[in-house]
């Protein structure tokens, strides 16, 4: 009656071997015709997919269902859904959906929380230059008080500090918002390079601009304002930036470099553009 298998031969204690056992292996895979079959194998897995109990449109917070049929994966109920707020497509949890746990795709839902959360602490719902003066601020207070940050020695290490009014972020961004040309395309410097980041002293900029209000760079007082070499450069003069710096270093005044370019002996040469090579006929022609 039973399935084990006979076998005449004696084991080492003169006992009949009744019984030949199998390996784990081959255990594991004899199912028999009644043997319940785990995941997916199971039947019922098969078939047509289940259909929403809800018609198609129903919208859910800001998810709407977009697909009759559910999807059927890691043992449970998904539905097709399409988030209001982005467009794209997503498949929660059919229960998260239906009891309000899940009301947005996972990339507007984490939006959605630091959202809430700054509104929670500032007062009001941050916009796109809220959270690039925030942003600039931590790089700020880096450099001007952390010792670990590599450019410590040039702000906070020969004195640049940020001011007490300012340890607050809310108030930084309060204060620079308010202040000419805010943009998230420029940057905050400061107007006085040998003082700190405080009220007065921060002002929005070029990235050029910045570049040249540095302890390297050479300033030029022409017409009652203050250039910085390289700018004044680009604007009045044909000298190159280098030539500039160096004629300033020299003690020579930009009344003198200007009279340089046109005096007869001026070493000023019309500069020449180097064309890029063509290719015509399969010949390399250079204009």
């Amino acid at each position: 009656m039973g399935h084990a298998l006979t076998s005449s031969r004696s084991t080492e204690n003169g006992l009949p071997a009744t019984t030949k056992s199998m390996g784990p292996r081959q255990h594991h895979l004899s199912y028999g015709p009644t043997s319940f079959r785990p995941g997916k194998k199971h039947p019922r897995w098969l078939g047509a997919r289940p259909q929403v109990p809800v018609p198609v449109g129903t919208i859910f917070g800001r998810l709407r269902v977009v697909s009759s049929r559910f999807l059927r994966k890691n043992s449970g109920l998904y539905v097709v859904c399409k988030c209001l707020d982005c467009g794209k497509t997503t498949t929660p949890s059919w229960y998260n959906v239906k009891f309000g746990r899940t009301t947005r795709c996972p990339k507007c839902g984490i939006k959605a929380g630091a959202a809430a959360r700054m509104l929670a602490v500032w007062g009001r719902e941050p916009d796109e230059l809220d959270q690039s003066i925030r942003q600039k601020w931590f790089a700020i207070r880096g450099r001007c008080s952390d010792p670990l940050c590599h450019q410590y020695k040039n702000y906070g290490g020969r004195g640049i500090t940020l001011s007490d009014e300012f340890q607050n972020p809310l108030a930084f961004i309060d204060y620079t918002r308010e202040l000419p040309n805010a943009s998230t395309k420029l940057e905050i410097g400061r107007i006085d390079n040998e003082k700190g980041y405080q009220r007065g002293n921060i002002r929005w900029e070029s990235r050029v601009e910045n570049a040249g209000n540095t302890r390297a760079s050479v300033t030029v007082t022409w017409g009652g304002k203050v250039f910085c070499a390289a700018r004044w450069a680009r604007e009045f003069s044909r000298y190159s930036t280098s030539t500039v710096t160096r004629f300033l270093r020299q003690g020579i005044s930009p009344a003198e470099i200007l009279a340089r370019e046109t005096g007869p002996d001026s070493s000023l040469r019309p500069r020449k553009r180097r064309s890029k090579p063509s290719v015509r006929d399969g010949e390399c022609n250079r204009g």
